[in-house]
């Protein structure tokens, strides 16, 4: 006979005209954690687990239409893909995934950003086989996303790295196009098992293998060949966690990245999050290593721990250090910013959200001092940044959110490997005032504005200005539209322009940089019926920057004038749209019809109007597709 089993159980139920909830076993507010909290479920004896192996084969006609430009030759390819997905449930508690060949025409396109910083752009994961029992693989608690604070943005594991854009590209001779690119790394396959047992102790494991892609180039007599620009690769992710105490756990990750011709990487860490006296306070931390090429095969380390009052009626409060050894990289699989530095967070924070008083139900403040140096000992960042959130009786909200640093700190990446540079102070402040979310029609506006270089004293002003306003309507219950609109205006920030060679020195020539940044998104769904949807997502998204005053570095702290005769400006239009119906013509079973279109065209105009941005980005050539992706459900 079948052991009895035992379980956790919460009832609630979300007031959404109140913006109330209720709960069977309370959860109060001056705690942390759920599951310690709920109540418990007796009794349940002879529950077999539903086992079985679903299938769920596809086939996918794609065409797609890709634009003639100074490199490339326009094409019109029909491919026909094919793959399958399986889903084995092992038993209630472990799931088993694996994927051949998958095909993720109907994910929705990234959005478009402006990046001219040194650091790359984060997008998040969108594809479904990573991100169900994503929770499994997060590492670095609190959130699973390296503690908060500088290491928020970090993943060990990060899953986008698996079938991304290929990173290499091909030498194209005088004359020459290329003929194809790929679009990105085919999955050749993956596997995923996910679950936790009884006793508390969570896995997750992934290894995925990507082909090999290859660019096609031609040479100025269209002599044809290929050129390696990915090589094979097989991803390989464990992640372990366990229970202890009460409402604490402690983990282990595991990651190695091998790729044809070259040394694998291996990324291992350790994470803890310890809770004490009814989870009021907590100790949490990570230490992780690498060990790759780009740091000749030596190891290097990183860290974070912090202990602070996470839970109580009012006052919270937090401190906490962590380090980035030199050569530590775990960008194979993972996501981070960079290494070679060391610091840490102070933070206080007020919260009133038991009980209304006056006009406001809800109010949180935060107030925080950062600092930070690299491992030469030169300060890399110094500064004072702050929060607040009322929301009001009328369930509208105001925020304002903002970093105050009137101290001059070194930039050691500006210069793009080529020295020390010492930045401005600087400080920037953000305004958002969002209406009552209940409503058919919630309204969200914001503003923010910041300047550099108030302490110096310069007769060049140095400002930045953004303004946003979105707006979010339901005309009927079974339909959803956004609207977003963005514009930021940057005045004279002093940026690195590039590095030449000057008499047998290398220097970095630096400019007066201002920007103007104009983004207009719509997204959209449409449920026509439980099983048929229509999904919209539509870009337009204009940046243009202007350089002046150009200088040369000739010691971090002193920039003297340079006839720099090049032309760095750009004027950079872009518009993506994606349209999507989904039809679930039985369970498990689904038809997709998507249509997707991008136009890219870049100049170097910077006075050019905005209204002659947007004509011009509509007569760029389009790089178009027209998938349908038919996907049979079978369970075994």
């Amino acid at each position: 006979m079948p052991l009895a089993r035992s379980g956790g159980v919460n009832f609630e139920r979300y007031i959404s005209r109140k913006k109330e909830l209720v709960q069977w076993a309370l959860i109060s507010k001056k705690e942390t954690g759920r599951v310690s909290k709920i109540g418990h479920l007796e009794g349940l004896n002879e529950i077999n687990s539903a086992k079985g192996v679903e299938i769920y084969p596809y086939v996918a006609p794609k065409l797609i239409f890709s634009p003639e430009s100074e490199l490339n030759v326009g094409t019109k390819d029909f491919r026909f893909d094919f793959g399958v997905d399986l889903k084995y449930k092992i038993t209630n508690d472990f799931v088993l995934n694996a994927t051949f060949n998958p095909d993720f025409s109907q994910v929705e396109a990234d959005q478009v950003v402006l990046n001219l910083t040194t650091y790359e752009t984060f997008y998040p994961e969108k594809r479904q086989f990573f991100t169900d029992g994503s929770q499994f693989f997060t590492f670095g608690a609190p959130g699973g996303r390296g503690g908060g604070g500088r290491f928020a943005g970090m993943q060990i594991f990060y899953s986008r790295r698996i079938g991304k854009r290929p990173s290499g590209f091909p030498a194209v001779p005088e004359g020459g196009k290329v003929i194809y690119f790929p679009e990105r790394t085919k999955i050749l396959n993956a596997i995923k098992l996910t679950g936790k047992t009884q006793n508390g102790i969570s896995l997750g494991f992934i290894n995925a293998l990507t082909s090999p892609e290859k660019a096609t180039v031609s040479d100025s007599l269209g002599n044809k060949y290929k050129v390696l620009v990915e090589p094979l690769a097989n991803y390989s992710v464990l992640r372990l966690q366990k229970d202890i105490m009460n409402n604490s756990a402690v983990g282990f990750i595991l990651t190695n990245t091998s790729k044809s011709g070259a040394i694998p990487s291996t990324v291992s860490g350790l994470d803890w999050d310890l809770r004490f006296k009814s989870n009021t306070y907590s100790f949490v931390g990570f230490v992780a290593f690498s060990k790759t090429s780009r740091n000749n095969g030596r190891p290097a380390s990183a860290g974070r721990f912090s202990i602070g009052k996470i839970a109580g009626k009012n006052f919270l409060y937090s401190t906490s250090y962590d380090y980035t050894a030199r050569g530590f990289y775990i960008n194979d699989v993972g996501f981070f910013r960079r290494d070679d530095d060391h610091g840490g967070t102070t933070e206080l924070r007020f919260k009133q959200d038991i009980k209304p008083f006056w006009i406001i139900r809800r109010y949180y403040a935060g107030l925080r001092y950062n600092y930070r140096w690299n491992f030469d000992g030169v300060t890399i960042m110094r500064g004072i940044g702050f929060d607040q959130m009322i929301e009001f009786l009328n369930y509208w909200s105001f925020s304002v959110f903002g970093f105050y640093s009137p101290w001059k700190v070194y930039d050691d990446r500006e210069t793009r490997g080529n020295g020390l540079y010492l930045g401005k102070s600087r400080y920037n402040v953000n305004f958002s005032l969002r209406s009552d979310s209940r409503k058919n029609v919630v309204i969200n506006l914001e503003y923010g504005f910041g300047e550099w270089g108030f302490e110096e004293n310069e007769s060049v002003k140095r400002w930045q200005n953004r303004y946003e306003m979105s707006i979010m309507f339901k005309p009927a219950d079974w339909m959803e539209f956004e609207i977003e609109n963005q514009l930021r205006f940057v005045r004279n920030e002093e940026a690195w322009v590039e590095n030449i060679g000057i008499n047998g020195g290398y220097f970095s020539i630096f400019g007066d940089r201002s920007t103007d940044e104009f983004d207009l998104t719509l997204r959209g769904t449409v449920n026509f019926t439980r099983d048929l949807s229509f999904q919209i997502y539509a870009q337009t998204f204009i940046a243009k920057g202007h350089y002046q005053n150009f200088k040369i570095l000739k010691t971090p702290e002193l920039l003297v004038p340079y006839d720099y005769t090049k032309n760095p400006d750009f004027n950079s239009q872009t518009f993506n749209l994606n349209l999507i119906v989904r039809w679930e013509y039985k369970s498990g079973s689904v038809l997709y019809f998507v249509i997707t279109q991008s136009r890219n065209n870049r100049d170097s105009d910077y006075f050019k109007s905005l209204s002659r941005n947007i004509a011009g980005v509509f007569k760029a050539p389009a790089l178009s597709g027209i998938y349908l992706k038919l996907n049979h459900g079978l369970i075994i």
